[in-house]
């Protein structure tokens, strides 16, 4: 039986977590063949030192932060699954994968799967529910922060009209938990387009998706707790806006506003 799943994980300065998340992988895939590659992307910590004891994972390690995007497509070349799990390391997966994948494989329209994902409290993770498409507007309002002063000004793009019990199909789920069929990736010629540093690569990729006739579908069955935002500790917010307004024009060149 060959590999049925890859889990891949883009790591950077991830010590405090990755240990964790690859225990829970193992634990929500002992039932089916899987892989795990993590790729770390020059991390100054002790990231690497840990997934080299961690047995059964692949690594692959930059000599440079290449961006999310990229790694993820480095790790992807070198996958074998019929499935690709995307998973940051600051997740803790919870329920069994072998169910995300019998989702999927349940109806052939399906390309991706998103997930529930819940704060380490055990309630919803509303930073991480899915998304309508975004329109310039709505970026426009969270980069110069009018959308905390008007939060109705985010209301059409965060879904506030959904209360997200049900399965329902969506524009775009988070590219910190995503499930894919490799069918879909080679037909839609490749995994992230590497033009996007970090941002917006999920939303693109789900857009790509829906263009050729595939369906994005958010699960709550499928749960893992998300810590959210490690990566970005310590990181200025010069950085953090600039890499979100490269994005943002990137994407907005690409599919118009």
């Amino acid at each position: 039986m060959g590999t049925r799943l890859s889990v891949i994980t883009v790591t950077y300065n991830s010590e405090r977590h990755i240990a964790e998340q690859i225990r829970s992988v193992a634990l929500a895939c002992r039932t089916f063949p899987y892989e795990h590659i993590v790729v770390d992307n020059a991390s100054d910590d002790r990231t690497v030192d840990i997934v080299r004891h961690c047995r059964g994972v692949t690594l692959i390690e930059n000599a440079e932060n290449v961006g999310f995007g990229k790694a993820n497509n480095l790790g992807f070349k070198q996958s074998t699954g019929e499935y690709i799990l995307l998973l940051n390391p600051d997740m803790k997966q919870i329920t069994d994968l072998a169910q995300a994948i019998k989702k999927l494989e349940s109806d052939d329209k399906i390309g991706i799967l998103g997930a529930r994902l819940l704060n380490p409290s055990g309630d919803l993770n509303a930073r991480s529910t899915p998304r309508r498409f975004p329109r310039l507007l709505d970026q426009l309002a969270i980069l110069t922060k009018m959308a905390k002063i008007f939060p109705k000004l985010l209301s059409r793009y965060i879904m506030n009209d959904v209360s997200f019990v049900d399965e329902m199909d969506v524009d775009s789920v988070q590219g910190s938990w995503m499930l894919l069929d490799r069918k879909m990736i080679a037909e839609l010629g490749g995994l992230f387009d590497e033009r996007f540093y970090i941002w917006f690569e999920d939303v693109d990729l789900c857009r790509r998706a829906h263009e050729a006739g595939y369906q994005v579908v958010w699960d709550p069955r499928q749960q893992a707790i998300d810590i959210g935002g490690q990566s970005f500790i310590g990181r200025s917010l010069f950085y953090k806006q600039w890499q979100f307004v490269r994005s943002m024009g990137t994407y907005f060149m690409k599919w118009g506003p």
